[in-house]
């Protein structure tokens, strides 16, 4: 097993944040409940760039769903790393990075809870087979905008192919960005 970290997120149910506490093994790849989504509740993994406007989206998307009363969580790639002071941006510390946050993110998601999780996640293969479980919706965020992340940009990242949600925010709102989102 590898080494075991503390991960603090908060959850909204709409009446107002709680926090709760998950320790996440990130070597552990199938650690979430198999069960499937009885189709209320989806995880939304937002890919993409830095600077392509995953959080940007991700935190609205968590708005719209509590806004119908649905509870819901943001995980964002950013907030994982300082928590659980992740600092290794090689290709080993990527992948154990997504795979905490993918064992986080099926945690929540199994307390029927809607997940919104932002990560850059460049890697094609493990978005794939997380979208195995059948309740993740894959949102690729691309721009051709410069926005100052540039320098921060993974040079081995893999867009998605298949199955999943494209989404361009050169010019789209973010209103039309949620609408298209949670249309598909």
């Amino acid at each position: 097993m590898g080494q075991r970290e503390d991960a603090i997120i908060r959850a909204g149910d709409g009446s107002g944040l709680t926090a709760r506490r998950f320790i996440v093994d990130p070597a552990a790849v199938l650690i979430w409940n198999d069960a499937q989504s009885d189709g209320t509740h989806m995880i939304y993994w937002f890919t993409g760039q830095p600077g392509a406007g995953k959080t940007t989206l991700a935190v609205a998307l968590v708005g719209e769903l509590k806004r119908r009363g649905q509870p819901s969580v943001h995980l964002d790639g950013d907030v994982l790393r300082a928590v659980t002071d992740n600092h290794d941006f090689s290709t080993a510390g990527r992948i154990k990075n997504v795979k905490a946050a993918q064992a986080l993110a099926a945690k929540v998601h199994s307390d029927d809870v809607w997940v919104v999780a932002a990560f850059v996640s460049p890697f094609r293969q493990l978005r794939e087979e997380f979208k195995k479980r059948g309740d993740v919706r894959e949102v690729y965020v691309h721009t051709i905008a410069t926005r100052g992340r540039e320098n921060y940009h993974v040079k081995d990242y893999e867009p998605p192919v298949e199955n999943f949600v494209d989404v361009d925010t050169t010019n789209t709102s973010v209103e039309e960005c949620i609408k298209k989102i949670l249309a598909t």
